[in-house]
Formats: structure tokens, C-alpha cells, sequence
């Protein structure tokens, strides 16, 4: 379906270029910026965009787009203070989307995607803000709220698993392991008290438990490090609990669904009332499409070392 959509997308500029070439306009247009997006000037697609929005400042789809050229602006892997001034402008474009009521669900999810990547960029510190921002921000849906601490949780199992890996006896990386898995069955349990049945918290707390005991062996701590692996094993049976629900609740959902038909093919006339439509919604077409900067692996990725979830 989207790669349908970016062919149309692809049509709508091309036309838009088309257009800009065969006429002498004096005035901005949509097409123009369209032409310059397809161009790759996105200094001129912004400059244009500022003015249209001046003209047309309650046009949301000028300000998605506007954004959107903004976000085209960062160059990948520049530090310098240029660069890094575009990311920020970009991050205030989008935040100031994700805070309008006209944002779709669909078009939020591109816009969350794309300020983590833009956060990505300053820097693990500057992402990891973001991410305990979101978390502790109670104006944020709950979902969204666990989704945030459950990321914390594995960049934080991430650092100490990759210590603990290597067997290491030095005190200083068991140390840091330590504070890192205590960190993270923090940022676990938190989640947990908002969402108790949340798979990817369970998967991290599992791990994190898991974590707490190896550090412990390396320290020598036997009864503790018996203590982490018995609640790691508890919780490894909640976390294969719910992992089996959502299995079921997926494979039960997937049997309800009617069998799509592909139907009659259509006539010349309703291909027709079809091309108009996605002309007459190229802006906003247009706009949402080009919110997705860049694509992001999933913010919780389930990893049990002791097997149970994919």
C-alpha cells in the first residue's frame, strides 16, 4: 500500500516539476515547493513553505510539511554547529506537530519515530533525556509512557550485558554493570506499575533480574546472586504467560478476518474520480509521507536469554 502511495507521491511531484517548467509564475506555489522537494532544495522548499505559512498559517498541511523539510535538511554524520542547530529546529517542528489535535495516529507514530532518530543524532546523553522526559511526563498516554521506560530499560541491559558477556574481573566494569542493571529494574518495575501485564517490561525486568545475578557471582555473592536467579525465573514464567496470551489473541484475530476479494477491476470512469482524488489530497499526501525521515528498529525489542519470546 505504501509503495503504491510513493509512486503517486513520485507522479504528483514530477508534475509539479512539469508544471513549474511550462509556466512562468510570479507568485509561489505548492508545486513549486513540491519541485524543489524533488530537487533536493530544501532551503528553498523552506523558505517558500515560512511564506505560504505566513499567508496560510491555519494550512496544517503546510506545517507538516514545513517540518518535514526541515527534518530533510540534517545531514547524516555532520557535528558541526550548523548541523546541529538543523536537528533542534527540526525536533521544535515536530514536537510542535505531536502537540496539534489535527495530528493523525498514523502520522504521530512517523513523527515519533523521526525525534527519536533526530535525538539519535545529537547523541546517546541527549536521546536518553528525551526518553526519561517522555517517561516521567504524566501528559503522555500511558502507553506511550511504558513504551519510553521499557527503551530505557534495554539500553540499560544492553550496558550490562556487555560487560557481564566477557566474564570480566576488573572492578571498575562490574561496577558499572551493577549500576546499569540496577538502573534498568528500576526503569522495568516503573513500567510495571503503569502497565502490569506489559510484555517487553516483563522480557527486560527477565533479563535484568538475570543481569543482577551474574554480577553478583563475578562479586562473589552467592546467596544474592541465588536470590536475583530465583526472581528471575519467576519472572520468567509471567513473561512466557503473557507471551503465550498475545500469541493466542494474535492467532484468534487473524482467524476472524473476512477473506479480501480483489474484486471486478475498475472501469476507466471510477479510475478516473480516483486520480482526482489523490490529486486533489497531493498536499496532504504529500506531507505525511515525507514526515518519515528515516526508519527505527522497535523501541523494546524482546530478548530472553532463557528463551521464550522472539
Amino acid at each position: 500500500m505504501k509503495n503504491s502511495f510513493i509512486g503517486v507521491l513520485v507522479l504528483t511531484l514530477t508534475a509539479a516539476c512539469t508544471s513549474g517548467q511550462q509556466t512562468a509564475q510570479k507568485t509561489t506555489t505548492i508545486a513549486t515547493v513540491l519541485c524543489e522537494i524533488d530537487q533536493k532544495d530544501y532551503q528553498s522548499a523552506e523558505k517558500n513553505l515560512e511564506s505560504l505559512r505566513v499567508a496560510d498559517p491555519k494550512n496544517f498541511d503546510l506545517q507538516k510539511l514545513l517540518a518535514a523539510v526541515r527534518g530533510k535538511m540534517i545531514e547524516s554524520g555532520d557535528k558541526s554547529a550548523e548541523n546541529i542547530a538543523r536537528i533542534r529546529k527540526a525536533i521544535e517542528s515536530y514536537n510542535q506537530l505531536l502537540a496539534d489535535t489535527r495530528l493523525s495516529a498514523d502520522d504521530k507514530n512517523l513523527v515519533d519515530k523521526a525525534i527519536v532518530d533526530f535525538y539519535t543524532k545529537l547523541g546517546e546523553e541527549e536521546l536518553k533525556k528525551h526518553w526519561l522526559k517522555r517517561a516521567s511526563d504524566t501528559n503522555e498516554s500511558p502507553s506511550d509512557r511504558v513504551q519510553a521506560f521499557t527503551v530505557l530499560a534495554g539500553k540499560t541491559w544492553d550496558c550490562s550485558f556487555t560487560i557481564t558477556a566477557r566474564g570480566t574481573k576488573d572492578a571498575a566494569e562490574i561496577a558499572r554493570a551493577k549500576a546499569c542493571a540496577t538502573e534498568g529494574l528500576e526503569y522495568s518495575n516503573r513500567a510495571l506499575k503503569i502497565a502490569p501485564d506489559d510484555l517487553s517490561a516483563w522480557s527486560y525486568k527477565t533479563n535484568l533480574l538475570q543481569e543482577a545475578a551474574k554480577i553478583a557471582g563475578l562479586e562473589g555473592r552467592q546467596a544474592e546472586k541465588a536470590s536475583y536467579q530465583k526472581q528471575s525465573d519467576e519472572a520468567l514464567k509471567q513473561t512466557t504467560e503473557l507471551s503465550k496470551k498475545a500469541q493466542a489473541a494474535q492467532e484468534k484475530d487473524l482467524a476472524s478476518q473476512p477473506e479480501v476479494s480483489s474484486g471486478p477491476a475498475p472501469s476507466d470512469e471510477a479510475s478516473q474520480d480516483l486520480t482526482e482524488f489523490k490529486a486533489e489530497n497531493s498536499l496532504a499526501d504529500a506531507a505525511s509521507e515525507l514526515l518519515y525521515v528515516t526508519a527505527q528498529p522497535p523501541p523494546a525489542e524482546i530478548r530472553l536469554e532463557n528463551g521464550c519470546c522472539g
